[in-house]
């Protein structure tokens, strides 16, 4: 999660815009839909999992793990976004597409924290 987060901290702004409540990062929800898709959990799942990991959260800069309803909100958002160069207008259907999205960051992330460990 924590390599998620400075990933994430180094491509991302801070916020997806200037008038959003400002609770969370954009890092720091990357990090948190990480954490779902590679456990492959449900929104509300990883929501209970976070919540039951504060050593996580503290990890990432947070006092309190996002609703499942950011964390949605949160993925649609980053996987339709500019930042991704336009890789999801390929024929996958959009929830399939901004699925395999994550899983192709989640297995990115994990081959770098192997090269960091190795």
């Amino acid at each position: 999660m924590r390599v998620a987060h400075q990933l994430a901290r180094r491509l991302l702004p801070e916020h997806s815009c200037k008038f959003s409540r400002h609770d969370f990062t954009l890092a720091q929800l990357f990090a948190c839909l990480v954490v779902r898709e590679f456990f492959g959990l449900s929104f509300r799942r990883a929501e209970a999992l976070l919540n039951d990991s504060p050593a996580w959260l503290a990890d990432v800069g947070l006092a309190k793990a996002p609703d499942h309803n950011t964390l949605w909100r949160a993925s649609d958002a980053l996987l339709t976004s500019r930042r991704c160069g336009g890789t999801l207008r390929s024929r996958t259907p959009g929830r399939q597409k901004k699925e395999m999205m994550l899983r192709v960051l989640v297995h990115n992330i994990s081959l770098l924290c192997d090269e960091v460990e190795g």
